[in-house]
C-alpha cells in the first residue's frame, strides 16, 4: 500500500505563528504509519506529494496524511475519498476504517464539518488506478490537536496503521 506524506517535496502545507509547518508533522506521521505496516508484514512504501509512482498507481490501498490548520481552538480528524469514484463502496469501507480505528486510537473526535472539496477532489485520486482505493486524512489541527500531532505521533501512526489493517482483513 502507499502511503503519501502530503506535501513532502513539494510545499509546506499549514505553517504556524511559531514556524511549526504541516509538511514535517505529515512526514513523521507518514514515515510511523508505514513502518507499522512493514512490521506487520505489509508492503508498505512511502510517497511524496506529487511522486511519479503515483501515475496509475496500483495497491491495496493509497492514503494521504496530511494535518489541518493552526486554529487554537479547533479539535479532531476528517477523512474523505473521492467524490465520483470508480469503486466508492470499497472505499467508503476503507474511510469508514480509518474512521473507527483513528478515534480508538487517539481518542480524537471526527471533524466531518470541515471535509473540503479540495479533500474530496485530491490530486492523487486522479493519478492512481481506479480500481486502488484512497483516502486522505487530516491527523488534527496543528493549532488545538498539537501535543498529539508533535508529541504522540506513535498514537496517531497507529491509528492509520490499524484503519488500514481493518479494511484489508476480510469481514
Amino acid at each position: 500500500m502507499g502511503i503519501i506524506a502530503g506535501h513532502w517535496q513539494s510545499d509546506s502545507g499549514a505553517i504556524c505563528d511559531d514556524g511549526l509547518q504541516e509538511v514535517d508533522v505529515n512526514l513523521q506521521i507518514a514515515q510511523a504509519t508505514v513502518e507499522l505496516l512493514r512490521a506487520q508484514g505489509y508492503r508498505a512504501e512511502l510517497l511524496a506529494e506529487f511522486d511519479p509512482a503515483l501515475d496509475g498507481y496500483v495497491a491495496a490501498a493509497l492514503v494521504s496524511v496530511h494535518c489541518d490548520s493552526c486554529v487554537a481552538d479547533l479539535s479532531g480528524f476528517k477523512v474523505a475519498r473521492l467524490t465520483d469514484s470508480a469503486v466508492p463502496e470499497t472505499e467508503d469501507r476503507l474511510v469508514d476504517a480509518l474512521y473507527q480505528a483513528y478515534e480508538v486510537e487517539t481518542g480524537l473526535a471526527p471533524h466531518p464539518n470541515t471535509i473540503t472539496n479540495d479533500m474530496r477532489q485530491y490530486h492523487a485520486f486522479r493519478r492512481i488506478a481506479p480500481a486502488t482505493p484512497g483516502a486522505i486524512i487530516e491527523c488534527g489541527f496543528l493549532g488545538g490537536d498539537r501535543l498529539m500531532l508533535t508529541h504522540q505521533q506513535d498514537r496517531v501512526a497507529r491509528g492509520i496503521a490499524e484503519g488500514i489493517i481493518a479494511f484489508l482483513s476480510p469481514e
